[in-house]
C-alpha cells in the first residue's frame, strides 16, 4: 500500500504505475501529467465526509434476484431488514441492460444501456422512489450503484456520439479489459463525458432521493475526474456517501470511503490455519486509515464464504466483521446461510438454507454495534494473548465515557483455546455477546479467555486506575 502521509513517493510511485499503464489503461499515456498533477493537488484535500456514514452498516441487494426480482418486492422486505440491524441498503444497479454482446440470457446488470433508466422488469423510477421512502421512513439509507466506466455496446451514446468512446482501429470502442466484452470504455479525455457522468450521478440524487453511490470500478477512471466530481456533489449533496469499489489507497483521497480488498482473504488464511497475528496486523491498518474502509466476507464478485468455509467458523467471521475498525457490508442471504453465488448473467433466484442461528448471531451482534458507539467509533487497541497464533483479542473504544471500553476476543482455531489475556489498566466487567459458552474471567490483575472452538465473546471493560480498590 501507497502511504498517503508521504507525499513525495507517492507521486513517484503514482508516476510510475501512470507509466505501465495500470492506472490510466485504456487511457492515453499523455494523460499521465495532468493525471499526477490531479493527484498533487489531492494531496492538499481534507474531504469533508457526512457523519452518519461512521455509523453505517451496508447491506447488498441483486434486485433482479431478490423476492419476485422487483423493486417492489425490496421494498416489501424492508422492515425485516431493519429489523436485522442493518442501516444502510446498496442496491445493485437498476437501469435497463444491453442486449448486444450480452452475457448469458440476461446479462451483467453493469452492461448500461440507459443510465437514467429502470429496467422495466425491475419496476419504474416511481417503483423506486417508493423504496426510498419507505427505507428512509425506517430509518434505513440507501446508496445506488454507479456504473462511470462504461456502458453496453447498444446503448445510444454509441452512435449517437462515439466520440465519448476509446475506439479500436476498426473504430468500434473497445472494452476497459478484453474479459469485459460486453460492454464499451468511455473516455473521460472528452469534457462532455465528465459532465456526462457528473448529471447522471445528480440525477439519481434529485429524483429517487438517494443518500449517495457505491462506485464501480473507479480506478479504471482518471483520477482527476474525481476530484472534480467529489466537490461538485458534495457541493448539493453534502450528505451524500461516495464509495469507491476500487481499493487502490490513494482513490481514498477524493472519496468518503473505499473497499478494502484484502480484509477477507487475510481472514481466511487465519481460520485455515496462519497466525491470527495478520489479521492483527490488518486491523491494524484498517484503525490507521483517514477514514473508515469497507470490509465483507462476500460479494456479487465472490463466492458465498459458506461456500469456501466451514458452517462452524461463520460465528468467528461474523464476529470480527462486525466489530473490526471498518465500514460493515453484508451480501443479501448472507445471514441466512446462503452458499449459491447468484448468476451474473443468467435467471436466478436467492436462495438460502434459513440458518435462524446464524441469522441471530447477526442480529444480536448487528444490535449491539447500534448501541454501543465504541464498535463504530471508537479507538481499535490489539491486546497481546498468550495464545497469540490462535486467538485475536482487540479493544473497541473508549468513546465518550473515558473509563469504559469494549473488549473482543475470537478464536480463530477448530479446538477449544485457554488464552491470558494482557488487559493492562482494564478490568472484564460484564459479557455483551458470547458464542459457545465463550468467556472472560478477571482476577486480580490477570484476565483469561476460555473460548471453545471459533468461539468468541465481547465484554464491557472498565478502567482500574492506579491505587484504586479492587
Amino acid at each position: 500500500m501507497i502511504p498517503l502521509h508521504r507525499p513525495r513517493y507517492l507521486l513517484i510511485s503514482v508516476f510510475l504505475l501512470l507509466l505501465s499503464g495500470y492506472i490510466l489503461a485504456p487511457f492515453p499515456l499523455r494523460a499521465a501529467e495532468t493525471e499526477v498533477h490531479a493527484l498533487d493537488t489531492a494531496l492538499q484535500l481534507e474531504p469533508e465526509a457526512a457523519p452518519w456514514f461512521h455509523d453505517a452498516v451496508l447491506y447488498q441487494i441483486f434486485p433482479r434476484i431478490y423476492g419476485d426480482g422487483t423493486l417492489r418486492a425490496v421494498t416489501e422486505n424492508l422492515e425485516a431488514i431493519r429489523d436485522l440491524g442493518v442501516n444502510t441498503i446498496y442496491l445493485m444497479p437498476v437501469h435497463e441492460i444491453g442486449r448486444v454482446r450480452r452475457i448469458g440470457a440476461l446479462g451483467s446488470p453493469y452492461s448500461i444501456r440507459d443510465h437514467y433508466s429502470v429496467a422495466p422488469e425491475l419496476g419504474t423510477v416511481d417503483d423506486l422512489r417508493t423504496l426510498v421512502d419507505r427505507a428512509h421512513a425506517l430509518g434505513l439509507r440507501v446508496l445506488m450503484d454507479l456504473v462511470p466506466n462504461h456502458t453496453s455496446y447498444d446503448n445510444p451514446l454509441v452512435t449517437e456520439a462515439p466520440s465519448w468512446y476509446r475506439l479500436g482501429p476498426d473504430g468500434v470502442p473497445l472494452p476497459p479489459v478484453p474479459e469485459w466484452r460486453d460492454v464499451a470504455q468511455l473516455d473521460y479525455s472528452v469534457p462532455e463525458v465528465r459532465a456526462y457522468m457528473l448529471d447522471v450521478a445528480r440525477y439519481w440524487l434529485r429524483t429517487a432521493g438517494i443518500d449517495g453511490y457505491r462506485i464501480d470500478a473507479s480506478v479504471y477512471v482518471p483520477f482527476s475526474f474525481w476530484l472534480e466530481f467529489y466537490p461538485a456533489i458534495k457541493a448539493e449533496f453534502p450528505d451524500a456517501f461516495l464509495l469507491s469499489e476500487s481499493g487502490e489507497s490513494w482513490l481514498l483521497t477524493a472519496f468518503d470511503s473505499q473497499y478494502d480488498w484484502e480484509f477477507e482473504g487475510v481472514l481466511g488464511r487465519v481460520l485455515r490455519g496462519q497466525s491470527a497475528l495478520l489479521l492483527r496486523e490488518h486491523l491494524g491498518k484498517l484503525a490507521a486509515s483517514k477514514r473508515p474502509k469497507l470490509i465483507y466476507l462476500e460479494n456479487h464478485d465472490h463466492p458465498r464464504w459458506l461456500a469456501r468455509y466451514d458452517r462452524d467458523s461463520a460465528p468467528a467471521a461474523a464476529l470480527v466483521l462486525l466489530t473490526a475498525p471498518a465500514i460493515p457490508m453484508l451480501y443479501a442471504g448472507q445471514e441466512l446461510g446462503a452458499t449459491h453465488r447468484p448468476s451474473l448473467f443468467d435467471p436466478d433466484r436467492l436462495v438460502t438454507p434459513n440458518d435462524r442461528e446464524l441469522y441471530d448471531i447477526y442480529r444480536d451482534l448487528l444490535h449491539l454495534r447500534a448501541i454501543r458507539p465504541e464498535l463504530s467509533r471508537g479507538e481499535y487497541t490489539a491486546v497481546d494473548t498468550s495464545e497469540r497464533d490462535a486467538v485475536l483479542a482487540y479493544l473497541r473504544g473508549p468513546y465518550g465515557d473515558l473509563d469504559r471500553a469494549i473488549l473482543v476476543v475470537v478464536n480463530l482455531r477448530g479446538r477449544a483455546v485457554e488464552a491470558a489475556l494482557d488487559l493492562g489498566p482494564w478490568v472484564a466487567t460484564a459479557a455483551l455477546w458470547q458464542s459457545g459458552g465463550a468467556a472472560v474471567e478477571c482476577r486480580s490483575e490477570q484476565c483469561t479467555a476460555s473460548l471453545p472452538a471459533y468461539g468468541g465473546a465481547v465484554y464491557e471493560v472498565r478502567l482500574v486506575r492506579q491505587g484504586s480498590a479492587g
